[in-house]
């Protein structure tokens, strides 16, 4: 009995009950510093009962591991059943479960990661929008949703399907990889299940019930990874070395962030090539200078690309949140966030991690995992929540995989010489950390308390309302609720400064007071220097006052911040148009059409150019087709009636004339209106001759 008691008040277990105190402090009392605290608070948007239930349960669980460490409970033959010889059955039935969980629990609004304009993007483009840097990630979706759209005529919902259903095989993929890791990395069947449950009852999962978003595709490939370098390790072939390449390659096509793995394959790489003993703090040099590299490479990027800059946190803050920087306390305090948010015990794993470092237990695996969760950590610590860390939660979630997986083994594996002193509680730390991600599970999948929780954020977070704003708009125009939608939508140009501003400089130039509104507009560019449509704005004032080199930069810096933006095409072809430049304006318009072909605004400025180049029959057919998409297309009339005009067919270019001036806002109203005169005295004309 005293030695049992002795054992409790060793040192190394001492200081794992303090790390867990603090854990349950942090996440159950720390909800009043609302102002630095938004992924630790999340029981304060859950109700009182619930509160309390598991409130109850978390202090009954540290209890057990205080007074009963290492004591599990009876698990009968759920050895066979998981890794025994009927495995696959047994499976294939966790697997079933867990997409139960994910379709029932799945989510219903869908305001984290841009959602909604993914989703516009994709079911209301004749083209789908997939970016280079997450091609796999969004194309993956995108077959799905062509599948769904045979059956579902709903292009929104088929949208949200598509990425749904590749949301949910990506989680259970990953959940299956997870299996076959565990079988790599302990014998005994309560450890690996412990690092089973504890890889899968952390925030990170959320992300395969159904999130509209290009990353969860990562999580099943990082968990391929490590496989291959656990069984790289056991089975020395070579064949490996072409399957962890082939999975960096698969997984840098899903999304760019996968090059964060490098560094850990090609430590690995390394050691199978060349086996002497010095061979491994060179290949961890190498590895490190790998990553350092990298690093090094995407800040020089970004200092020629605006574009690229834009996701990334620089040393210093950029505008209009000056105060947010790489090592800013606000940063710091979003990744404390993060981190107990996607992972509630965090805290012990990254204590199991630093006693295995310091017991001297690093083989060429343990090793490979450091590097690989080290280098992610850097990735996590870079990338710019451009709509706050809250709303962008899931770009943080495959950076903190790596510390996932390496800290449940460094849990399982434990970490003391003494083993009667050092209890490994892994499955009860499993139970823990359901208890403290259940909060965090049931903000995030319930519509009403999203919107609260999103809400806390943003009153401490004003410059990332505008976003959020659009998509609580969007959120309740899905489900019918067009009163809450609008007054959402109304809140822009009421809380947003800038946005109201944006509006009054479009109105001030429609008004022709147009010093007042380039005053304005590059007030609005200095204060948001990332903003596409502020610059878009400042580089036309430039044109209007023919001061056409800031023109061409201001309308270039913006097509770099927002590439998908047919109109920002459409500005950047007309300034060529002005400035004499054809060849350049038909290159920016094509380019446009690549991204949206049915963009009105650009098939006219296409019009435009094959009319004056003399063109007629290509200028006729694109007409026709601008005709067919819209019977309202009013500068196809236009075109229509001047190829008319021009091949001498004066009553069918007055027909079309007449029908293009149904519109008497258009600039070339007037123009047009003298021709339909022209023409009809010379028609009066010609009949009195005859």
């Amino acid at each position: 009995m005293q030695t049992d008691r002795n054992s409790r008040l060793s040192i190394n277990n001492i200081i794992i009950y303090l790390l867990l105190i603090a854990t349950l402090l942090i996440i159950f009392f720390a909800s009043g510093f609302a102002k630095v605290n938004w992924g630790m608070n999340q029981v304060s948007f859950i109700s009182p009962a619930l509160y309390s239930i598991l409130l109850g349960m978390a202090i009954a669980m540290l209890a057990w591991i205080v007074f009963r460490p290492g004591q599990g409970l009876y698990w009968g033959g759920s050895n066979d059943w998981l890794y025994g010889s009927r495995k696959i059955f047994g499976r294939g039935l966790f697997l079933i479960a867990a997409l139960a969980i994910f379709l029932i629990f799945r989510f219903q609004a869908h305001l984290y990661d841009s959602g909604y304009l993914r989703l516009a993007y994709m079911a209301q483009r004749e083209i789908p929008v997939i970016p280079w840097y997450e091609f796999g990630g969004t194309f993956l979706p995108y077959l799905f949703y062509r599948i769904i759209s045979l059956i579902q005529t709903d292009a929104i919902a088929a949208a949200v399907w598509g990425y749904q259903i590749s949301s949910f095989l990506s989680g259970l993929i990953y959940i299956w990889m997870i299996f076959k890791i565990s079988e790599l990395l302990s014998d005994s069947f309560r450890n690996r299940l412990a690092f089973v449950l504890l890889t899968f009852f952390s925030g990170i999962s959320i992300l395969s019930f159904g999130m509209v978003s290009p990353l969860p595709p990562l999580l099943p490939a990082i968990a391929a990874v490590v496989y291959i370098i656990l069984k790289w390790h056991r089975i020395k072939s070579f064949r490996y070395f072409y399957y962890l390449w082939g999975i960096v390659i698969l997984g840098t096509i899903v999304n760019i962030q996968f090059l964060a793995v490098v560094p850990a394959v090609i430590y690995i790489s390394i050691l199978k090539f060349y086996k002497e003993k010095a061979t491994g703090k060179l290949a961890v040099a190498i590895s490190v200078l790998s990553g350092v590299i990298g690093v090094a490479v995407l800040y020089i990027w970004a200092g020629s690309d605006i574009g690229v800059a834009n996701r990334i946190l620089l040393l210093s803050g950029k505008m209009p949140d000056s105060g947010y920087s790489l090592f800013s306390a606000r940063h710091l305090l979003d990744l404390l966030n993060i981190l107990f948010l996607l992972i509630p015990l965090w805290l012990i794993f990254l204590y199991f991690m630093v006693r295995m470092i310091m017991s001297s237990k690093l083989n060429t695996v343990t090793t490979a995992l450091f590097i690989l969760a080290g280098s992610q950590l850097i990735l996590l610590f870079i990338i710019d929540p451009n709509d706050g860390m809250a709303r962008d939660f899931n770009f943080y979630a495959f950076p903190l995989v790596g510390l996932l997986l390496t800290g449940a083994y460094a849990v399982i594996a434990g970490v003391s010489k003494d083993s009667a002193s050092s209890p490994r509680p892994g499955f009860q730390f499993c139970l823990l950390g359901l208890i403290l991600a259940v909060p965090m599970f049931v903000v995030h999948l319930t519509p009403a308390a999203t919107v609260t929780y999103l809400d806390r954020f943003l009153q401490y977070n004003d410059t990332k309302l505008e976003s959020a704003l659009l998509a609580y708009r969007d959120y309740y125009f899905s489900v019918g609720n067009y009163t809450e939608a609008d007054r959402r939508e109304q809140e822009i140009n009421g809380k947003v400064q800038d946005a109201l501003q944006s509006r009054l400089v479009n109105d001030l130039f429609y008004h022709k007071r147009t010093e007042d509104a380039f005053s304005y507009a590059s007030q609005l560019v200095t204060h948001n220097p990332y903003n596409a449509t502020y610059r878009m704005q400042l580089g036309n004032l430039y044109k209007y006052y023919k001061k056409y080199p800031e023109a061409e930069k201001e309308l270039k810096i913006a097509l770099k911040l927002d590439p998908y933006r047919p109109e920002l095409y459409h500005f950047l072809a007309d300034f060529y148009r002005e400035t004499n430049e054809p060849e350049k304006s038909y290159s920016t318009i094509e380019d446009g059409l690549r991204v949206d072909p049915k963009n009105s605004s650009l098939l006219t400025d296409l019009t435009y150019y094959y009319y004056h180049k003399n063109e007629f029959a290509k200028t006729d057919s694109l007409c026709e087709v601008m005709m067919a998409r819209d019977t309202a297309a009013y500068y196809a009339y236009l075109y229509k009636g001047l190829v008319a005009e021009h091949m001498g067919q004066y009553r069918q270019a007055l027909d079309y004339y007449t029908k293009f001036t149904r519109n008497d806002n258009l600039p070339e109203y007037g123009v047009i209106m003298k021709r339909m005169n022209s023409i009809t005295q010379m028609l009066s004309d010609s009949t009195k001759n005859k």
